[in-house]
């Protein structure tokens, strides 16, 4: 389990960089001058100059990677900078509506569970696996539910075929299922 939990984490470390480095780019993309839209939020008619001044200021004149680095190095220490909009620093503003969201997602994940685990048992013990996907050693099932997985392991050759050439249904299980802590994402 230790170990499961610590490869995960370690492959966690790239998906997060690659997901900032996409993010960053794809922002970067967008149309329109950021120095721009900046000025025009605050009131300010953009002139030349205070545009230029703004890109300046801000960074936005350096290479694309020279930028990232620098938003890296400031994510990494918690330096999210400050709002465009409220002018507060941005760990600021997460942090004051921390509190709804935490209570937002407790009440999603109740509802989810109370909704979720009746058709997860339901459908772990009556489910029959599509014969377009079925192999002749069926090693194993699962079904997950918001990190939940209910697993069955089933023993090879419990799908056999009659004479007639008609498919029986897959044998018991081996083992009575159970519930493991696995991420869903990850089936």
């Amino acid at each position: 389990m230790k170990r499961c939990l610590l490869e995960r984490l370690f492959y966690l470390v790239p998906v997060m960089l690659g997901v900032s480095v996409v993010t960053f780019g794809l922002i970067n993309l967008a149309p329109g001058d950021p120095a721009e839209v900046i000025l025009r939020t605050g009131g300010v008619e953009p002139t030349r100059e205070a545009v230029e001044t703004l890109r300046a200021e801000l960074g936005l004149n350096d290479p694309l990677y020279v930028r990232y680095g620098r938003w890296l190095r400031d994510v990494v220490r918690l330096d999210l900078g400050d709002s465009f909009r409220t002018g507060y620093p941005v760990t600021q503003e997460i942090l004051s509506r921390l509190p709804a969201t935490l209570e937002l997602t407790c009440a999603a994940l109740v509802f989810m569970v109370l909704l979720a685990l009746p058709f997860l048992c339901w459908s772990t013990c009556w489910w029959t696996v599509n014969e377009s996907v079925q192999d002749e050693g069926v090693l194993g099932r699962r079904i997950s539910a918001g990190g939940l997985s209910l697993h069955r392991d089933c023993r090879a050759g419990g799908n056999k075929k009659t004479a007639g050439g008609d498919r029986q249904a897959p044998s018991a299980c081996a083992q009575p299922p159970r519930l493991l802590p696995y991420s869903a994402l990850s089936f």
